[in-house]
C-alpha cells in the first residue's frame, strides 16, 4: 500500500472489451477489414465456399477470429486478475461501444454496463484499485468518452490528464483512501503509460523484443509507466 502505482507491475489486457463484437464492420473500413475481404475473394476463386458479399459471413469466417481478442467480461478479467483495460471506444448509433474492426455489442461494452462491473467488483475487494486506458477509434469526441466514463463510475474516477506519472506519485494506500479507485487515462504519446508492442509475426523477433523491454524497463527510474505488451503468435 505504501508503494506509488508506478513503482508496481499490473497485470492488463489488450483490446478489453472484444468479448462480445457484432459482424458489423467498423467505418470506415480499417486495414484489417479490408485485408479479410481481399482473403475473401481469393479463397472463393479457389472454390471455397464463402459470400464475400455478405458482411456476416466474412466477419464469421475472418474477421472475428482474429478480431477477438478476449473471452470474458470484465468482471470475471478482473476476478482472474486484470487490473487494467485497454478501451478503443467507437462512437455508433448515438451510444459509444468498443471496436475491434468489428463493432462492439451495444448493451455489453458500453461505459455504462463496463463501469456497473467494476463498481461491482470494487465493492466486493475495497483494496483494490483499476486503470482504464481509453482512446476514440471513430467519429466521436475523446472528451465525451471521459465524460461517459466518469458519470458512470460515480465517485470512484479518478482523471489522469497530466504527466507520465500520477500529479505527486501518490501511494496506492492513498489513492484507495481518497476513492480514487478507477484510473481514467488517455492513450496519449504526450502523457499517461507510455505504451511499445512487438509489431512483428515472428516468434524469434518478439521474443527477443520482449526481453528487451524487460532489460530496458527494468533500468528505467519511476518517472514514467509503462505498458509491457507481449503479443503471442502461433507457428
Amino acid at each position: 500500500g505504501s508503494l506509488a502505482l508506478s513503482q508496481i507491475v499490473l497485470p492488463g489486457t489488450h483490446d478489453s472489451g472484444t468479448f462480445n463484437l457484432t459482424f458489423e464492420t467498423v467505418e470506415p473500413p480499417d486495414s484489417f477489414v479490408e485485408i479479410a475481404d481481399e482473403v475473401c475473394h481469393d479463397l472463393d476463386s479457389i472454390g471455397f465456399k464463402i459470400n464475400c458479399s455478405d458482411a456476416q459471413d466474412i466477419g464469421e469466417i475472418l474477421s472475428k477470429p482474429f478480431a477477438k481478442t478476449q473471452t470474458k467480461i470484465w468482471y470475471d478479467q478482473l476476478m482472474t486478475g486484470t487490473r487494467s483495460f485497454d478501451y478503443r471506444g467507437y462512437y455508433h448509433n448515438n451510444q459509444w461501444v468498443i471496436q475491434h474492426s468489428l463493432v462492439g455489442e451495444n448493451t455489453t461494452t458500453t461505459p455504462e454496463d463496463l463501469s456497473n462491473q467494476i463498481i461491482q467488483f470494487l465493492d466486493n475487494y475495497p483494496g483494490e484499485l483499476v486503470i482504464i486506458e481509453y482512446d476514440n477509434y471513430g467519429d466521436g469526441n475523446i472528451n465525451d468518452l471521459l465524460l461517459e466514463f466518469l458519470k458512470y463510475l460515480q465517485g470512484y474516477a479518478y482523471n489522469w490528464n497530466q504527466g507520465y506519472v500520477i500529479p505527486g506519485n501518490p501511494s496506492i494506500a492513498s489513492m484507495i483512501k481518497n476513492n480514487q479507485r478507477v484510473i481514467l487515462v488517455h492513450s496519449d504519446s504526450n502523457q499517461g503509460i507510455v505504451n511499445d508492442y512487438p509489431d512483428s509475426c515472428n516468434n524469434k523477433q518478439i521474443l527477443s523484443y520482449n526481453g528487451n523491454a524487460i532489460e530496458n524497463f527494468a533500468k528505467e527510474t519511476n518517472d514514467k509507466m509503462r505498458k509491457l505488451g507481449f503479443q503471442v503468435t502461433a507457428d
